[in-house]
């Protein structure tokens, strides 16, 4: 059987799709990453019709809903990505982020931790790990993630160290927040 990679993580996933279902992949993908995101849910809706199993279709779905607001619609998706490749690291990436934006923090820090286990050096779940918990307040935990990260992806130490000093410059100016 064929396999199919997935659009960011690189695992095997399902067999090849047909030429259409191949076609509407590809026209969603441009559309995605032109941030044409009503396009691209009008594709990943019409190639998921034709093949609800796409794994690459969902994911890419899950990326499409949580840029247009629709976190909960892009939950569903990122576990519909893991319910068919349970190691898909972006769809456990993807799970975080909705999860933390709908509120549930903890939760959402669970997914993150799954994608950095997965790939540890993939830099996506250790940056969005630390703006996730910037933007919760917990500065100081977001030091410790970068702390951590600088070490797991050295290749983007200088990313990492830029998000340090604008957090250290936000708790300079009192901004402690809760821990």
């Amino acid at each position: 059987m064929a396999e199919e990679r997935g659009p960011r993580d690189g695992t095997a996933h399902t067999a090849l799709p047909d030429e259409e279902s191949a076609r509407l992949l590809q026209q969603a993908t441009a559309a995605a990453s032109a941030r044409r995101l009503t396009e691209a849910d009008a594709l990943l809706t019409a190639l998921l019709d034709r093949d609800p199993r796409s794994v690459r279709g969902l994911d890419l779905l899950g990326f499409v809903r949580y840029f247009q607001g629709r976190h909960a619609e892009a939950e569903d998706a990122c576990r519909r990505t893991l319910a068919l490749a349970p190691d898909h690291a972006y769809a456990h990436k993807g799970l975080g982020l909705c999860l933390a934006a709908q509120g549930r923090l903890a939760d959402g820090l669970a997914e993150l931790a799954r994608a950095r286990e997965l790939k540890p050096g993939w830099f996506d779940p250790w940056w969005d790990t630390a703006v996730v918990l910037h933007g919760a307040g917990r500065h100081l935990d977001a030091l410790a993630i970068l702390d951590q990260a600088c070490l797991a992806v050295p290749t983007r130490r200088a990313d990492f160290q830029g998000f340090v000093r604008q957090i250290r410059r936000k708790l300079d100016e009192g901004g402690q927040g809760p821990r």
